[in-house]
């Protein structure tokens, strides 16, 4: 790893996550595979994943924009701005497909419950948990679901940096682990 300067940014996220407040750690984690992949992108290993062609985009894209004109004579300046930049970014990848492409990438496989764990990055980052902690303050379920799938996310992001960088061999599978195991899961990267 430390032939790669890249990684500095995900690696202080991931290094950053175990002791960060609970409200932190989603964040941390979704923060940190946002930053490989734009890294990945950066170094052109990915490839660009559009809902729509570029000529029908384009096409579509003038008339939203005509739309906005009509429409915001009383807007400002800075509103009709924030809007034709929200048009602008329509067709860009979602953000399932941007985190995932890595993986499919490095061919690095995702169990459905990591893909789930990646899945939920909106609320991670946005709300910093996924349950709302006043509705299952004593439910302790719930709090170990929880942590189980900061966990999945852990694993995948801990597979894809270390794919990225040319490991291969066992790593823990942190999210099948859990509270009680006494003995480490290992999943192996090829």
């Amino acid at each position: 790893m430390l032939d790669h300067h890249e990684l500095i940014t995900p690696l202080e996220y991931l290094l950053a996550f175990p002791d960060a407040p609970v409200e932190m750690r989603g964040a941390l984690l979704s923060v940190a595979l946002e930053s490989l992949t734009d890294i990945m992108q950066d170094r052109k290993l990915l490839k660009s994943v559009k809902p729509l062609e570029d000529g029908v985009w384009k096409a579509l894209r003038e008339a939203l924009f005509r739309v906005v004109d009509e429409q915001s004579s009383s807007w400002s300046d800075s509103q009709k701005n924030i809007v034709r930049d929200r048009l602008q970014n329509l067709n860009g990848p979602t953000n399932k497909d941007k985190l995932t492409q890595p993986f499919t990438v490095l061919g690095v496989p995702l169990d459905p419950a990591e893909a789930e764990a990646i899945a939920r990055r909106d609320k991670f980052l946005h709300e910093g948990r996924i349950i709302d902690p006043d509705v299952v303050r004593d439910d302790r379920e719930a709090w170990r679901q929880a942590y189980l799938v900061e966990m999945r996310l852990f694993t995948a992001i801990s597979k894809l940096l270390l794919k990225y960088v040319g490991y291969t061999g066992p790593i823990i599978d942190w999210g099948a682990r859990g509270f009680d195991a006494e003995r480490a899961t290992y999943v192996m990267l090829k």
